[in-house]
């Protein structure tokens, strides 16, 4: 495991963001997270990653909906590389919303997509710090260019009044296919969805969220984390 002192104060990120449960009517929480990975070590994560996919002879592409248990052990050690990284290389953030407090006529337009992209703008908001460089990859979708271009201008206008020498320099959609990071925060925001959305237990689903869990610390991945919490941190938005 790497040490505080062998990780240099690393001033430029990447964020791979995906989500869980949003089109799914029968969840009641929708999860949409990133890894944050550290831009100068991003070459070397991704290498690593690719390592374990070829000791386990794993071809295809990370999807949380395809894990089953001749996927699980793989899973299993990419969880691993990824928790005992220490935060400043590698890192998760995930934002929880309750579908069930969402007025989407309300506050969103009627547009569930805009909803989306708004929680998307809160989860990247909170993360966003002073003489910090981002460079922002989202899963892509079926959706306009405006409305990535909207949230990035939404994004540095938030900046411009609130940071200092922080930036945007990069946002756009990407394939998950040809992305490996966006698959890895795909793969944790399916684990909290689906411990959040109580999904059925002993599935390998189940064991790979308890073996994140066990990793940090905790029992389960049905948990809210402080702010502050840099490894792993679920923010359970409050709509109320």
């Amino acid at each position: 495991m790497e040490t505080e002192q062998n990780i240099q104060e690393k001033t430029k990120y990447n964020i791979y963001l995906d989500e869980s449960s949003i089109d799914n009517p029968g969840n009641k929480y929708m999860i949409i997270g990133g890894v944050f990975v550290a831009r100068n070590r991003a070459r070397e994560v991704i290498g690593q990653i690719k390592e374990i996919k070829k000791r386990h002879n794993f071809l295809g592409e990370i999807k949380w909906v395809k894990t089953d248990n001749k996927k699980e052990k793989f899973l299993k050690e990419v969880v691993d590389y990824v928790i005992t990284q220490v935060p400043e290389t590698i890192s998760y953030h995930g934002i929880v919303v309750n579908k069930e407090d969402v007025d989407y006529e309300k506050y969103h337009d009627g547009d569930k997509e805009l909803a989306f992209f708004k929680f998307m703008y809160e989860l990247l908001e909170k993360r966003l710090k002073n003489n910090k460089e981002y460079y922002v990859f989202l899963d892509f979708k079926p959706t306009s260019k405006e409305r990535v271009r909207k949230l990035n201008d939404f994004l540095n206008s938030f900046i411009y009044f609130n940071k200092d020498n922080c930036s945007i320099k990069h946002l756009q959609a990407y394939d998950s296919k040809e992305n490996i990071l966006i698959q890895v925060a795909d793969l944790f925001c399916g684990a909290v969805g689906y411990h959040h959305n109580n999904f059925p237990v002993n599935t390998a689903k189940d064991r790979i969220c308890n073996h994140i869990a066990g990793k940090l610390g905790k029992s389960n991945l049905r948990f809210c984390s402080p702010p502050y919490e840099k490894k792993f941190n679920i923010f359970c938005i409050s709509l109320s």
